[in-house]
């Protein structure tokens, strides 16, 4: 199974698109941080907190299906 990256969302996980997925496997794979498209916004993803910044707002991450 392919990892999967997902987000917390009130009581739920939320997986994040292909696309983001993919990116923040690269970044994930690189050890760091760097800025994500997601549907709507930019966010700033830290693979090494497991943290998700968007204005106004933070969000736990998780990587999935290892």
């Amino acid at each position: 199974m392919a990892p999967r990256w997902v987000y917390a969302a009130g009581n739920s996980w939320v997986p994040f698109n292909d696309a983001a997925n993919y990116k923040i496997e690269e970044i994930f794979r690189s050890g760091g941080e760097g800025n994500v498209n997601v549907p709507g916004l930019s966010a700033y993803i830290s693979t090494v907190r497991l943290y998700m910044w968007q204005p106004g707002l933070q969000r736990k991450i998780c990587r999935t299906g290892c």
